[in-house]
């Protein structure tokens, strides 16, 4: 799957023994499409870009299934949970709106950033945690089993793009936790294979 600013969203499928791409279908959006994702074992994608809503498209027709509201400003990153029901938006207004998609009428909850547009977003691969990343300067790391109560942010150093030592921080319910993860002086910080965050 492409998205692009050319204002369409096109599917690929892999010609075997070719090493090429052979196109399968596109479908056009009335704004630049900035990201889209398949849900895990589905063929619902979620699609973000130049518009405040984002929008579950069924990829096998184009066909738009649900319009999510919430973000106040374009989008440019979005991930699904391993389990397929929880899926992350982030947005250029600095906050990640999570959604149910069984009740897509309002957002579970909504996490801040600091300062800048959340231009990516991964869960792990086990579903406990979701790194949220601005463009220069943070990385926020969220306990899903908490309800994203729980989290540890990175403060990057400018120019490197190497994150500083974790620094604790206080949760959304603003009592005080123990940091999920403390990475070591100058080194990258990661999502690893078993889902941990480390460098």
């Amino acid at each position: 799957m492409c998205a692009n600013n050319d204002q369409k969203l096109r599917l690929f499928a892999a010609a075997l023994g070719e090493g090429t791409l052979r196109p399968l279908a596109q479908w056009p959006f009335d704004w630049a499409v900035n990201y889209a994702t398949v849900r895990p074992e589905s063929h619902l994608a979620a699609v973000v870009g130049d518009d405040p809503a984002t929008l579950l498209t069924d990829v096998h027709n184009g066909t738009i299934i649900a319009r999510l509201h919430g973000h106040q400003d374009y989008s440019f990153a979005a991930a699904w949970h391993p389990g397929g029901v929880l899926l992350a938006t982030g947005n250029q207004d600095t906050t990640t709106l999570l959604w149910d998609v069984r009740k897509t009428n309002e957002p579970l909850t909504r996490l801040a950033g600091r300062m800048g547009a959340i231009r990516s977003l991964r869960f792990s691969p086990d579903g406990r945690f979701l790194a949220m990343s601005e463009p220069a300067d943070f990385v926020h790391i969220y306990d899903v089993a908490s309800g994203f109560q729980d989290c540890q942010v990175w403060p990057r150093e400018r120019g490197r793009g190497k994150a500083r030592q974790g620094i604790p921080v206080t949760s959304p319910s603003t009592r005080p936790h123990q940091p999920l993860y403390q990475a070591p002086p100058g080194h990258d910080v990661c999502l690893t294979k078993d889902g941990r965050p480390g460098t």
